[in-house]
């Protein structure tokens, strides 16, 4: 599992080189994405689109995990 910091700070996850779903606002947002499912980080991806955010903050994904895991 990679970490990959763009030009702009945020940050996309792969592994096996094969990128996964979702942009995160820092590398410690990244890294916890790790901690759920596939299925769970394209479902904040579709929410970050969807509010105009883009970018999933370390905040959203434990709001997620205490919702639904």
């Amino acid at each position: 599992m990679t970490v990959h910091k763009l030009k702009d700070g945020t940050c996309v996850i792969s592994n096996d080189n094969i990128y996964l779903p979702g942009y995160y606002e820092n590398k410690k947002a990244a890294e916890f994405a790790f901690k759920i499912s596939d299925d769970a980080k394209q479902d904040l991806q579709d929410a970050a689109y969807f509010t105009g955010n883009r970018v999933i903050a370390w905040q959203d994904i434990k709001d997620y995990r205490a919702r639904y895991e």
